[in-house]
């Protein structure tokens, strides 16, 4: 019996940035020194303009967003695929499929973007899990963008204190391409169990939705 779920989450990717020392800064080549203080510069003129202290959080748009795709290109730093709903999925579709036999099959609700390194990475990992996107890209009203976060980590402070991390996110436009209507009927009575939460579009009808639009259907709705 193969378990079918039908799941919904923003889809992000966490791009690891860490600031240099003055010291390694010193130590760089003039090529490598020009990069990290281009990049530099661009972090505090965005924290700045928001008013965010170091350790807060600060949104982009799409232009700023395309610039620190820039600035960070080329540099040291992990970059992983986010989201709760997803990082979850994926965990159950490792465990549950790691035998010869399939037991779980799942649909994700959500947009990945095109045409960045973090919008591949999140497809490329949702391919080699086998967790289907929906709805499909020619729905899309759209060019899709997923969300994108540029996680700073500061050097350790005068005390040995832990260094600060400030967050630098691109929200991505799924809340601009996501309608309750796409939750179809036919979506959720193939589906046992049903989780679409509300932050995955604009509409906050989606919860009420998603158990109305299939009466008599058997599927479990966690919302």
């Amino acid at each position: 019996m193969v378990l079918n779920i039908l799941s919904g989450d923003i889809q992000i990717a966490d791009r690891m940035v860490r600031i240099p020392t003055d010291a390694e800064l010193y130590a760089m080549d003039k090529i490598a020194l020009d990069k990290h203080k281009k990049l530099i510069d661009l972090f505090y003129k965005t924290i700045d303009s928001q008013g965010v202290e170091l350790g807060g959080k600060a949104k982009i748009d799409y232009t700023a967003f395309r610039a620190f795709c820039t600035a960070t290109a080329g540099l040291e730093g992990k970059t992983s695929p986010g989201g709760s709903a997803g990082n979850t999925l994926v965990t159950l579709s490792r465990l549950l499929n790691a035998g010869k036999t399939r037991q779980i099959n799942v649909d994700m609700f959500g947009v990945v973007g095109a045409g960045d390194p973090y919008s591949e990475r999140i497809r490329a990992d949702l391919e080699r899990e086998k967790i289907n996107l929906i709805p499909p890209e020619s729905e899309y009203t759209r060019l899709p963008q997923a969300a994108t976060s540029f996680v700073f980590q500061h050097p350790p402070g005068p005390d040995g204190e832990k260094g600060k991390r400030t967050i630098v996110t691109y929200p991505g436009n799924a809340k601009d391409i996501l309608k309750p209507e796409m939750v179809t009927p036919e979506l959720i009575n193939k589906n046992d169990v049903v989780r679409l939460p509300s932050g995955c579009v604009k509409m906050k009808d989606i919860a009420e939705l998603a158990p109305a639009v299939a009466p008599g259907s058997s599927a479990m709705p966690f919302l």
